[in-house]
């Protein structure tokens, strides 16, 4: 993706990241259980918290946003993107710790659903919120590759990985302009 679908996709990208970021942050109540429990510290460093957990907790759907408006990547039922002229099919979690046994069993169960349907696209588990990772897993007759951080990035946006990366950077930080203590 070069030239000016490239700059529309970067500038379409800005607005949906902003539009998610600011319905996130309407949804927050301004006190929680744990501002509560977190009582002793002041309303700045709270804030600040809040801000860097709610980033934590939606850095999977933000990278969501942007693969999906990536190329062509397309939604797929049972599991999250699929890309035909790649011939693989992602999904996509926030990190490891995420995929908890009743998780991983259904996305496995959605690997096995899928690949009567394409019997010759590669599977990937993608971790966005990981060290860089890259191996074969199998489990029983099903192979899949494993994909975390630098990894999985470089595999979906190919050489215009590190720009978009810089480019989504710069977007969560223009939005969480909050200046650390």
């Amino acid at each position: 993706m070069k030239g000016t679908n490239y700059l529309a996709f970067k500038k379409k990208i800005k607005r949906l990241i902003w539009s998610f970021l600011t319905k996130t942050e309407a949804r927050t109540p301004l006190k929680t259980q744990v501002d509560m429990l977190l009582g002793h510290i002041s309303d700045k460093e709270l804030l600040i918290y809040r801000k860097i957990h709610r980033l934590t907790m939606s850095s999977g759907k933000i990278w969501e946003i942007v693969i999906l408006n990536y190329s062509d990547f397309e939604r797929v039922d049972k599991l999250d993107f699929i890309f035909h002229k790649r011939r693989v099919i992602i999904e996509l979690k926030n990190k490891s710790t995420t995929l908890n046994s009743a998780a991983y069993a259904g996305t496995l169960l959605g690997m096995v659903s899928l690949r009567a349907k394409y019997p010759d696209y590669t599977f990937i588990l993608g971790f966005v919120n990981s060290p860089k990772i890259d191996l074969i897993k199998y489990t029983g007759d099903l192979g899949y590759r494993v994909l975390g951080g630098e990894s999985l990035f470089r595999f979906i946006f190919l050489d215009n990985f590190q720009d978009i990366q810089s480019h989504v950077i710069s977007i969560v930080k223009l939005f969480y302009k909050t200046p650390l203590l």
